[in-house]
């Protein structure tokens, strides 16, 4: 896709902010608007989807005041294409973001530049290096650097001396957090109450022995996973990770309420992707499209509108319209592939919304594609790279079997070509070259590379 059509963003939401301004009068009566992105969130981690009583109690206490959509989907199983996709809502095939490396193109507009260009202070805090200022992320005043990764208070301080600043001027506001990402280790004291046992007890298999581990290696795992045993010692301590970052988002939620404007604020809070904790043997990663990795908590506060929970088909690429029409920015229908959960947040019927029945995702590199029709999920490999990802088609019915562990691909022969045209261009596009990494020094690249995210 080319450099007109990536910019049409630019161009539609350029022309409708110059309108909204003099609609919305002075500056500090247009609505803030702040997105907080957890990395490696799943959906059941919240206490309010499902997840550990008490788990997530300043989540539990927004989402009981906001619209908490119960069937949200990432657009990509990984951090660097999934945040551009929320950013953009172009999904990875058309932004051209497939991996974790690949700087965000100038051609690509961002919520970020949208908003500065309506007047908006537009800051950025990120908690990653691959989400950070060394992969182009365009449009923000502030979006400060970072040498491999930031705790989540380091994060939430920054934001929060950020905000100080302002005065009344309205802003846009990214937040990402990474530290429910593996490898997970909470604070000692959080460790300690979640699992409060001998791991290492016992006479079962050590887990760093686990045949995934030498199919999938990573730098620092079987020194982390150590003379581990019991198989709930690392979901437990994700979960604590995910406790641990809940309160960090409640500090910046405290800071956001003390603060001018908190009336007319706007708060997405969503992930980037889940986790497997070993659905489908795969251990403390997102690699592939089940549902672990693909189902994520999503959270819109909007002014006025009253506390709701809905069970419609939403996605990451719904939040860029979703934030501009709450901000009175006003975006032909079309321009996004996503739809506007505008209407469903205030209450309001959304018939787009109602009706549809597809999703696509993508993994990362372009090496497999997924697509739900209804109850009804496609998986099919694209490459052949990688040892997880490089059997047959899969397709599941999740409303018989949520948990994927009935393919039914030869069963359903005639299905699976009906569903695989929907996917005809992802299929036709295939694998990805990664190329050279010219906008990263050698000391990052192999940060990446310990951390998973590079094969040679």
């Amino acid at each position: 896709m080319g450099a007109p059509r990536l910019r049409w963003l630019a161009v539609a939401l350029a022309s409708a902010a110059c309108l909204s301004l003099a609609a919305c009068g002075a500056p500090e009566t247009r609505p803030n608007v702040v997105i907080v992105t957890l990395d490696t969130t799943r959906a059941d981690q919240l206490s309010c989807l499902g997840g550990r009583p008490g788990n997530t109690p300043r989540l539990d206490a927004l989402a009981a005041r906001s619209a908490l959509f119960t069937r949200a989907y990432s657009d990509s199983n990984v951090t660097n294409p999934s945040h551009v996709s929320i950013m953009t809502g172009l999904p990875a095939i058309d932004h051209g973001v497939m991996n974790q490396l690949t700087p965000l193109p100038e051609a690509v507009d961002t919520l970020a530049e949208v908003f500065r260009r309506a007047g908006y202070a537009t800051g950025g805090f990120v908690s990653s290096r691959h989400v950070g200022p060394d992969l182009g992320w365009q449009g923000y005043d502030v979006l400060p650097g970072l040498g491999d990764t930031r705790t989540a208070e380091q994060t939430t301080d920054l934001a929060r001396g950020w905000l100080a600043s302002l005065g009344k001027r309205p802003f846009f506001l990214w937040v990402h957090y990474w530290d429910p990402h593996m490898q997970y280790e909470p604070p000692p004291e959080l460790a300690a109450r979640y699992y409060p046992g001998d791991r290492s007890a016992g006479s079962a298999p050590l887990l760093a022995e686990h045949p995934y581990f030498r199919l999938v290696p990573r730098d620092g795992v079987r020194e982390w996973l150590g003379d581990t045993r019991d198989p709930a010692w690392a979901p437990a301590m994700y979960a604590a990770e995910i406790h641990h970052t809940d309160g960090q988002v409640g500090r910046l939620l405290d800071a956001l309420a003390a603060g001018p404007g908190a009336e007319r604020t706007v708060i997405v809070v969503t992930a980037d992707h889940g986790e497997s904790l070993g659905e489908h043997d795969i251990y403390y990663a997102h690699t592939g499209l089940y549902e672990p990795q693909l189902a994520v908590p999503l959270i819109v506060h909007a002014p006025g509108a009253p506390p709701l929970r809905s069970d419609a088909l939403v996605s990451t690429l719904d939040i860029a319209p979703t934030v501009a029409e709450l901000a009175g920015i006003e975006i032909g229908r079309g321009a996004l592939p996503g739809i506007s959960l505008a209407r469903a947040v205030r209450g309001e019927p959304e018939p787009e919304l109602e009706a549809r029945r597809v999703l696509v995702h993508q993994n990362a590199h372009n090496l497999a594609v997924a697509v739900r029709d209804g109850d009804w999920k496609l998986i099919w490999p694209l490459g052949k790279e990688h040892p997880l990802l490089s059997g047959a088609p899969e397709l599941y019915d999740l409303a018989r079997d949520p948990h994927e562990t009935d393919d039914r691909a030869a069963q359903e022969p005639e299905r699976v070509a009906a569903l695989r045209q929907r996917i005809e261009r992802w299929i036709a596009r295939g694998p990805i070259e990664r190329g050279k990494l010219p906008h990263l020094d050698a000391e990052a690249v192999e940060r990446l590379r310990a951390l998973g995210y590079l094969q040679d």
